[in-house]
């Protein structure tokens, strides 16, 4: 293998590792909510100024979070690109080889978005953010319980 590519995938490991930080890091935000949630019911005559701060601020949290792993799944995906197109080159010789392996980078990027950014937040149940692991399709995230 040349350097170019290791360089790629380790590229491509580094921001997998990455997204799955950011998975991590939403799902635990999200288990914070439901605390900060339950606190703010008990104290809601006293009113804290700073729990409603960050649940005001909950929303633009998660928006950057998700905007984080869908561009880490893109990167994923780039990185990843030297490689499928070295193994559909080598093993076609030709340019069909090439564009099974576009073809393959981009059913790998939109299926990587779908997991990451579509499916695996919405099965995130408020009540028990620790399900989501059970329904998660990526077994990395499982790294950081």
């Amino acid at each position: 293998m040349s350097a170019l590519a290791i360089i790629s995938i380790l590229l491509a490991l580094a921001f997998l590792c990455l997204q799955s930080w950011l998975v991590a890091c939403e799902v635990n935000f999200v288990r914070l909510r439901h605390i900060l949630l339950k606190e703010e019911e008990a104290v809601r005559i006293r009113a804290h100024g700073s729990l409603r701060y960050l649940l005001d601020t909950k929303r633009d949290f998660s928006l950057a979070l998700r905007f984080g792993r869908v561009w880490c799944t893109l990167a994923f995906g780039v990185f990843l690109f030297p490689l499928f197109k070295g193994v559909f080159i080598v093993f076609s010789g030709s340019w069909g080889g090439q564009f099974l392996a576009l073809a393959l980078l981009f059913v790998m990027v939109i299926g990587c978005y779908f997991i990451v950014a579509v499916w695996a937040p919405r099965s995130v149940d408020s009540q028990q953010p620790e399900r989501f692991l059970a329904r998660s399709a990526w077994p990395l995230i499982g790294w950081y319980y």
